[in-house]
């Protein structure tokens, strides 16, 4: 009750700037992040299915040898389907962990005695940001060199 009569006098813009902290975007995006990994499982599973529903019904001629073609297509289109869906299932899933430390961050904030590790973390981001320009680059380099040395491909 107390926010609402200070939100009052400032109006709808301030209490949205009020609102929009890297915190709600935090909490905003874990809830998103969530959700998708959830949909994007339950959309898996369901072409996995479809995908076994079609090996099963691969009709077959008396060489043993699958006699039409087009159902060879549509079944390979099903099995590509379902592949990238699980990268980009598996790429979502790498990006979560990074959300749930981030929430870990701001519980830690909250507590004095662990607030240390996010006020140190502040005070050290402009630091940190420069090294990891420099570093990305050094480290890019070498990469690109051992892409043109050695090639795509690893034996």
């Amino acid at each position: 009750v107390i926010t609402c009569k200070q939100q009052r006098g400032k109006g709808l813009v301030g209490a949205l700037l009020e609102y929009c902290d890297v915190w709600n975007f935090v909490d905003w995006a874990t809830i998103l992040c969530g959700s998708l990994l959830v949909l994007r499982y339950a959309v898996l599973v369901k072409d996995t299915n479809v995908v076994a529903e079609q090996l099963y019904s691969l009709s077959l001629n008396e060489r043993g040898d699958v006699s039409n073609l087009m159902e060879i297509a549509d079944f390979i289109e099903a099995v590509r389907d379902v592949s990238s869906e699980y990268r980009r299932l598996r790429t979502l899933a790498a990006w979560f962990p990074l959300l749930l430390m981030t929430r870990l961050l701001e519980a830690f904030s909250a507590q004095p005695r662990l607030a240390v590790l996010t006020k140190t973390l502040r005070l050290a981001s402009t630091d940190l940001v420069h090294f990891g320009i420099v570093f990305m680059a050094a480290f890019w380099t070498y990469a690109v060199m051992g892409h043109a040395l050695f090639g795509r491909a690893v034996p």
